[in-house]
C-alpha cells in the first residue's frame, strides 16, 4: 500500500488480526527523509480505530512536518 502525507510517499500495509476475541488493526507505514528512515506503526481494536484514526493521522503529519 502506498499514500502521501504532506508529500511523503509512504510505503507500508494494513495488517488485520483477532486478540481476546476482537478484530484488530495494525497500520504499518515507512519512508526515508532527508535524515533518517521512519517506521509509523498504529494498532487498535476495530471498534476504537474509528475513534482514533484521526489521532493517529495527525501524529503522523506532525512526525513528517
Amino acid at each position: 500500500m502506498e499514500e502521501t502525507v504532506a508529500e511523503v510517499e509512504l510505503v507500508g500495509c494494513d495488517i488485520n488480526f483477532y486478540c481476546l476475541d476482537l478484530t484488530n488493526t495494525a497500520v504499518v507505514r515507512s519512508c526515508r527523509t532527508a535524515d533518517s528512515t521512519l517506521l509509523i506503526l498504529w494498532q487498535a481494536d476495530d471498534r476504537e480505530l474509528k475513534e482514533v484514526e484521526a489521532v493517529f493521522r495527525a501524529i503522523t503529519l506532525s512526525l513528517l512536518l
